[in-house]
């Protein structure tokens, strides 16, 4: 690229400009480095509370919401009541029973929607689904939600 005594006279020319440059890639380092520690805190935090880590995706026709099951937890454990406006997702004998529950971001169509263990073979989680009654974004699960992981 530069040999020896090309690179001598470039930064003669040059140097303020790659120093200025250079900083400005520290300070963006800094920056981002700061901003993964908050949101680890963040998380650390989250868990420290008990807090459900649910992960979520969706469509425009859907939603797809991911728990992690309690250990020893069986689908008679899973207590979930889906209406067009509201969601209820429980675990029946655990030490944080309430995974999700409240008003939804949108409607729902109650009757389309449904769960199941996953994977089938030795359970680890359990996946629901929300289908959407109107096509769109949703910007989070629940309109009162601090758990939000929107892939």
């Amino acid at each position: 690229m530069f040999k020896d005594e090309e690179l001598l006279p470039f930064l003669a020319q040059h140097g303020k400009l790659v120093l200025a440059f250079l900083l400005t890639l520290l300070a963006l380092l800094v920056y981002l480095n700061i901003q993964l520690y908050q949101r680890w805190l963040r998380h650390r935090a989250g868990e420290d509370d008990n807090a459900p880590n649910i992960d979520w995706s969706q469509n425009m026709d859907e939603l797809e919401l991911d728990f992690p099951l309690p250990l020893g937890a069986t689908s008679k454990d899973v207590e979930c009541r889906i209406t067009s406006t509201t969601l209820c997702f429980a675990f029946k004998n655990c030490d944080r029973p309430v995974e999700l529950e409240g008003t939804l971001y949108r409607n729902v169509r109650p009757d389309e929607c449904n769960w199941q263990l996953w994977p089938i073979s030795k359970p680890t989680h359990v996946k629901l689904s929300l289908v959407k009654a109107k096509m769109g974004h949703w910007k989070d699960v629940l309109q009162d939600h601090t758990n939000k992981k929107a892939e």
